[in-house]
């Protein structure tokens, strides 16, 4: 799929799943969705992305998959540049702060989302790096 293919799609996503209220575009197939929002590190304008998320203890977890691509989405860069970022399940807006987990910490939670969402044991077979897993924790 072309790139102009993927944003008009990323964008339709974000467009309906906002004017829904979630309703439509917080789930696809067996994956839930949520919109993260993050502050670009170059422009500082706003971004909203539609993202696979799995339940984490207090908070969420994000894989900065790529599709297996071998660079980290800029998702990932900007909110590693700023860590309070905003994300909307369904109806509810909320501010959480993101830990990318380190290796130790990644190791055991990757298993659980290989098993959970088999997609991204397909997308790490794919590049050299090591996806990295974001940790949204609320109430920060």
């Amino acid at each position: 799929m072309s790139k102009a293919l993927v944003k008009l799609f990323i964008n339709l996503h974000t467009y309906l799943y906002q004017f829904t209220g979630g309703r439509f575009g917080s789930v696809m197939g067996q994956n839930k969705i949520l919109l993260l929002t993050t502050r670009g590190r170059k422009s500082g304008r706003e971004f909203t992305t539609p993202l696979v998320y799995l339940d984490h203890e207090d908070g969420y977890l994000l894989i900065a998959s790529n599709g297996g691509n071998t660079n980290h989405p800029d998702w990932y860069y900007n909110l590693k540049n700023e860590p309070l970022v905003k994300v909307q399940i369904k109806d509810r807006i909320q501010t959480v702060r993101a830990a990318i987990l380190d290796e130790t910490s990644r190791a055991p939670i990757w298993q659980r989302i290989v098993a959970q969402a088999p997609q991204y044991g397909e997308y790490e077979s794919r590049t050299e790096r090591l996806i990295p897993v974001v940790w949204l924790r609320r109430g920060e």
